[in-house]
């Protein structure tokens, strides 16, 4: 995406980006999410697939896609209207309070993709949507950066407050464990490749491998491995996805020790080999 980019529905600084309410989707491909996705649908109705399940939207719905999430298949109908905003890994981690940027989010997201807002909220989603545009499509100046970061500072505070209205999620001091998984999944947010190992991880962080699990089960009550193992997976479906790709490249590009380790990990993982998997993954529903 680049500054300016009318043409193809897209406006964006690098950081942030809005799309066109009537700019194409091309959604055929599965693709990976590099950031935090906000689609907001105004009329019409739309199905796509989200880390491998079907999500429906329609008018009202509010489509909230966390870094890492694997989107294709879209399905829209002809009268199909939207409003995107996305921000990338180290931008919304920049913006976003501590306090909601967590684990406990992240799955709630993963298992509740879409919210449904109210007209007021909407209107609300709207205005910064606009404001966010013109901002981008200014000239360059001193204070654009300046101006946005305010724009998109409060526009955190609205979704904060509609947040608190349509989820059961709560803001609550953050503890020392959970300041460093933090880390640590800011850390699996911003890999591309995602290493297997414990220690991998530990060792960025500046922590034992022990200390780094401990912590892992008292914030998610999952293990290090668990967590490291769902970036592994999404990576899996998004190389599997890329037809281009043979099973050996994508097991080799993973960093398995070989592709019969590889097939007994998608097996583990998915219950089926990873030819199956692709196939799955590359099924468009008529």
């Amino acid at each position: 995406m680049r500054n300016g980019g009318a043409n193809d529905g897209v406006l964006t600084d690098g950081r942030i980006a809005v799309v066109e309410e009537y700019g194409q989707i091309d959604g055929s491909e599965l693709r990976k999410i590099d950031g935090v996705l906000l689609i907001l649908c105004t009329q019409g109705w739309a199905e796509i697939s989200l880390s491998g399940r079907n999500v429906r939207a329609e008018r009202g719905d509010l489509m909230i896609c966390m870094p890492d999430a694997v989107v294709g298949n879209l399905r829209i109908s002809d009268d199909f209207r939207y409003k995107c905003v996305f921000a990338s890994v180290d931008y919304a981690f920049r913006m976003l309070p501590t306090s909601i940027r967590g684990w406990n989010f992240r799955l709630y997201f993963d298992e509740n993709p879409t919210i449904r807002i109210s007209d007021e909220d909407m209107e609300t989603f709207g205005m910064y949507y606009c404001l966010l545009r013109r901002a981008l499509v200014m000239a360059e100046g001193r204070y654009r950066e300046m101006i946005t970061d305010g724009l998109m500072q409060a526009f955190v505070f609205e979704l904060r407050s509609l947040l608190a209205k349509h989820t059961a999620l709560k803001e609550r001091p953050v503890t020392a464990g959970e300041t460093i998984f933090n880390k640590f999944t800011r850390l699996l947010d911003d890999t591309v490749q995602h290493k297997q190992s414990v220690k991998y991880y530990a060792e960025k962080l500046n922590i034992t491998p022990k200390y780094l699990s401990v912590v892992c089960a008292n914030v998610a009550g999952r293990s290090a491995q668990d967590v490291i193992r769902t970036y592994v997976m999404k990576d899996i479906e998004r190389l599997l996805s890329m037809s281009a790709m043979t099973i050996k490249e994508v097991s080799n590009e993973l960093g398995f020790s070989n592709t019969s380790f590889f097939g007994r990990y998608v097996k583990r993982c998915y219950g089926c080999t990873p030819v199956e998997l692709r196939r799955k993954l590359n099924a468009v529903e008529g």
